[in-house]
């Protein structure tokens, strides 16, 4: 396997002042009705004001169920328009509309920092063997390489704080780093059936799982007492999983199984908040010899990184799926399947306690530690349940997707970390085949209760993110051809 992918961005940001004169004049020639309607006649120094460009007809719908009102709701296109009037003039003005109520001055600073470029080259392969001893005893075993390659440009920025110095460029660092992770990953499956009926099942595997490519293109923005620093250094999330499964069957019973899992996971990619105690351990924020000055010890910092810690998850499953074909009359097209895991995680992540000296120099002082919590994004429940029904050529299933509390994000203070909460969606999917051309219509509803993905702070309670994907529903026919 070999993938190649190519990725730019390029953002551009600037601001201004919409003041009459000039622009109030172009503004009023693109839309005369400001002078007829409401006596705007572009000249003077007033402001415009926002009434002319409201909409009141804009119907966004009931949001996140009518918790939140939306007032002020303006035509974009008016806003589209005025604000290509406005930079259209700021550009041509050059550096001579820099003073006073500027139109429209590019962002030198925003202009660079978030651009970025770069590669990714994704190559793999494998060998994979089955091997029977017997009728009862099956194992398959192999090993795969995987190797991912990654090159991305940015620009540093260790004077983001200084003011805009438009139209000169403000000074930074442009920075190319090219990182390449190769990993062997073996795994071997054994399947053993002593009986007709029951089966059992082994596994030792290895996986992978790579960080969001934004968080390691080289960014470095200094603030006054802050740090945006992207992790080049991330490493990809690396598990070793142990999973044992005994699966029993019979016709009444159905097929029943439950089993048991183990995943050592090492350098896990999580998002903190902290202060830096030592510059050294930050990739480009100690020696810059374009800023020997630099130093950035007990600036706060928000980035990625790897666990040092080997975080533990285990738990198990149980799954049963029967048919009761038993029943009488259209009863016997009844089809349940229910599936339970219940997981336990813990892990450790590191913080930076922040004290001082006492007296009497009362210097600051800094302690690194850790502090014990769950596995980030990992539920300790998940429930699925659903309940079907075969008859003739029609088919309905009702499902049920339930998980607990998930810990969300990692913080300083436990206060502030968030979880997401407990979360219940209901779904129904139905077909009817037609008696022509092997075709049939289905029907598709997701998340009929709207239920939303609702993020809490710990020490309040409050909603910290509220994300609302609402009901959707699918009508079609499908065909298919032998």
């Amino acid at each position: 396997m070999y993938a190649y992918t190519d990725r730019s961005y390029d953002y551009n940001d600037g601001n201004g002042s919409i003041v009459f004169g000039e622009i109030g004049n172009r503004i009023v020639q693109a839309y005369p009705w400001l002078t007829s309607e409401y006596g705007i006649s572009g000249t003077g120094t007033a402001n415009l004001f926002i009434t002319p460009f409201l909409d009141p007809n804009l119907n966004i719908g009931k949001y996140l169920n009518g918790d939140y009102t939306f007032d002020n709701k303006l035509n974009l296109d008016y806003m589209r328009r005025i604000k290509e009037i406005i930079v259209d003039y700021g550009n041509n003005l050059g550096s001579a509309g820099t003073g006073g109520f500027a139109p429209w001055v590019p962002n030198m600073f925003g202009n660079q920092a978030r651009d970025y470029s770069g590669t990714e080259d994704r190559s793999a392969g494998y060998l994979m063997g089955t091997f029977n001893i017997g009728q009862a005893l099956s194992i398959m075993t192999g090993a795969r390489y995987q190797n991912l390659t990654t090159t991305y440009r940015a620009n540093r920025f260790y004077n983001a704080s200084v003011t805009n110095p438009y139209p000169n460029e403000l000074r930074h660092t442009d920075t190319t780093f090219t990182k390449s992770y190769g990993y062997w990953l073996p795994a071997v499956n054994i399947k053993f059936d002593p009986l007709p009926w029951i089966s059992l099942r082994g596994a030792y595997t290895n996986t992978l799982a790579y960080a969001n490519f934004r968080a390691i293109i080289p960014i470095i923005d200094v603030y006054t007492g802050s740090v945006d620093w992207n992790n080049a250094d991330l490493k990809p999330i690396r598990s070793e999983n142990f999973d044992l499964q005994l699966s029993v069957y019979n016709n009444q019973l159905g097929l029943f199984t439950f089993g048991g899992f183990l995943k050592r996971i090492d350098d896990f990619v999580f998002w903190q908040s902290s202060y830096i105690s030592d510059p050294k351990d930050y990739e480009g924020l100690h020696n810059v010899p374009e800023f020997p000055n630099l130093n950035v010890k007990g600036y706060s910092i928000g980035t990625y990184y790897n666990n040092p810690n080997q975080v533990k998850l285990w738990g198990f499953e149980s799954d049963w799926q029967t048919h009761f074909w038993y029943l009488p009359g259209p009863l016997s097209g009844l089809v349940l399947n229910v599936n339970y895991t219940h997981v336990f995680s813990e892990a450790k992540y590191p913080k930076t306690i922040v004290g001082n000296s006492g007296y009497p120099l009362f210097q600051p002082t800094y302690t690194d530690t850790t502090y014990t919590d769950a596995l980030i994004n990992q539920p300790d429940n998940i429930v699925n349940v659903s309940l079907g029904w075969d008859y003739e050529g029609f088919s309905v299933l009702v499902s049920a997707i339930y998980q607990s509390a998930i810990f969300n994000s990692t913080d300083f203070w436990n206060a502030l970390r968030t979880d997401k909460a407990e979360y219940l969606r209901w779904d129904i999917v139905a077909k009817q085949k037609l008696p022509w051309y092997n075709m049939e219509v289905f029907l598709n509803l997701n998340n009929l209760n709207g239920e939303n993905d609702t993020y809490i702070v710990r020490g309040n309670n409050f909603k910290d993110t509220d994300e609302s994907y609402g009901f959707t529903a699918e009508l079609g026919i499908r065909t298919s051809f032998h």
